[in-house]
């Protein structure tokens, strides 16, 4: 019985170390969704320092994965740009920002403007940005991002709780709506046939 949750908790863990991970490659995976769920379902401080721990160390790989990725792409992004007049603007005044507040534009992405993380992951890694300034920015920002949204989950506890019985509650019903309608229909072909 211990043997079989702690093989549940696992792959849990492993679920979400996975959507964690791709969040930082612009995959919507709901990923802050699942980090203020696992805060704030931990039983004890020992489940709660894991899940921080996991969070940080998840959200680090994916960022440096996310970077080196985009190096890979460096050629054909810059030749992108350049036959893109739109983007060839947009991507100026990027680089212009980047290049100004390069540690602190990167640094606030992780925890303030998380949405825009993933993107500036891409344009580090494509405009080969200095990786040792990347990954203070990183190493910092990441830490604010599992420490503010991990002590949201525990301090709203109860609230995400209850928003987790509502989303429960919702698909139990639309699963129920489903299975009378093709109860219902199937009964319909039936009545039809005899």
């Amino acid at each position: 019985m211990i043997k079989d949750i702690f093989v549940i908790k696992a792959i849990n863990l492993a679920i979400y170390f996975i959507l964690v991970y791709f969040a930082s490659f612009a995959i919507p995976t709901g990923a802050l969704f699942f980090v203020l769920t696992f805060s704030s379902i931990t039983a004890n401080f020992y489940e709660l320092v894991l899940i921080f721990a996991i969070t940080y160390i998840t959200t680090l790989l994916g960022d440096i994965s996310t970077y080196f990725f985009a190096k890979l792409f460096s050629k054909q992004a810059d030749r992108f740009f350049k036959i893109n007049k739109t983007l060839s603007k947009n991507e100026e005044k990027v680089h212009h920002f980047i290049g100004k507040y390069g540690f602190y534009a990167i640094f606030f992405t992780r925890f303030i403007m998380s949405g825009l993380g993933p993107v500036v992951n891409y344009y580090c890694g494509i405009k080969k940005y200095n990786f040792k300034t990347f990954f203070k920015a990183i190493l910092f920002g990441e830490f604010l991002y599992a420490f503010i949204f991990i002590t949201l989950g525990v301090i709203f506890k109860n609230f995400i709780n209850e928003i987790l019985n509502l989303i429960n509650g919702i698909f139990i019903v639309i699963f129920l709506l489903i299975a009378i309608y093709y109860t219902y229909k199937q009964l319909m072909k039936e009545i039809r046939s005899s």
